[in-house]
């Protein structure tokens, strides 16, 4: 589901499941110990192919995806949805990078775990929060469904 800064202000419902786990598919080839089914994944990208194909990925893997296109959109979704359970952001954005969004998110909601990504930045120890984790673009599908579930797994036990 892809939010504009406008229906971000009025979000209040919980993500609609947009897809399922089938056989064969990215997610049945990953450990069951990492898909926590129905968590809440922001998926914060400027370039909307990269964001819808992260977004059928993690949906693919049994995750439920909010989308935001900059850092002030996925800012309101996290105001308004305590249920998010991580979000996956890319660096480089127009506006508030992924970084300083990741630094927000970090102090704000602390429990939230975060990934973020890029193909041209490569940020050095101590450049994003503590807990935080990253994986570089391209990046393949069961990579990606691995680190999300690694880092929701992390969280909650850190909770």
């Amino acid at each position: 589901m892809l939010l504009t800064p406008e229906e971000a202000d009025s979000f209040g419902g919980p993500p609609a499941q947009l897809g399922e786990k089938g056989e064969g598919s990215v997610a049945a080839t990953i450990s069951e110990a990492h898909i926590d089914r129905g968590a809440d994944v922001l998926i914060v990208e400027d370039e909307s192919l990269v964001r819808m194909m992260a977004a059928e990925i993690l949906v693919e893997a049994g995750y439920r995806t909010i989308e935001a296109c900059d850092a002030p959109t996925a800012l309101a979704v996290l105001e308004r949805d305590d249920g998010i359970a991580a979000i996956f952001t890319d660096i480089e954005m127009p506006g508030m990078s992924g970084l300083a969004l990741a630094g927000i998110v970090r102090e704000r909601w602390p429990g939230v775990a975060i990934l973020v990504t890029s193909g041209r930045v490569r940020p050095r120890h101590g450049e994003f929060p503590e807990g935080a984790d990253f994986i570089p673009k391209p990046y393949n599908p069961p990579d990606l469904v691995r680190a999300v579930g690694a880092m929701i797994a992390r969280s909650v036990r850190d909770i």
